[in-house]
C-alpha cells in the first residue's frame, strides 16, 4: 500500500508516468526508486 502511495505522490510532483506492471515489479523501495529514475533519464 504505501509503494501505492508513494508512487502516486512521486507521478503528480515529477510529472512522470509509471506503468502499472512497473510499479508491480517493484518489490522494494530500491527498485521502485531504480524504475523512476530511469523513467525521469529518459524524460529529460
Amino acid at each position: 500500500m504505501a509503494v501505492l502511495q508513494v508512487t502516486g505522490l512521486i507521478e503528480r510532483e515529477c510529472e512522470v508516468q509509471l506503468a502499472e506492471e512497473t510499479v508491480a515489479e517493484a518489490d522494494t523501495p530500491r527498485i521502485l526508486l531504480r524504475f523512476i529514475n530511469e523513467s525521469l533519464s529518459t524524460t529529460v
